[in-house]
């Protein structure tokens, strides 16, 4: 899957090498498009409401 990193535990053994992915996942989800709010269905009229006019 593209945008993924599988990275083992030897490649975090240390802190900064841990803070390096960190710093590298932030650039790299920063310039991602903000992903929108699905619409929401329409709610179905019950029988008992007026019909519209």
């Amino acid at each position: 899957m593209k945008g993924w990193m599988i990275i083992t535990h030897d490649g975090i053994a240390e802190d900064k090498d841990l803070q390096g992915y960190v710093n590298l996942a932030v650039f790299f989800s920063g310039g991602l498009q903000p992903k929108f709010k699905a619409k929401k269905p329409h709610k179905r009229r019950s029988h008992t409401q007026k019909p519209y006019k």
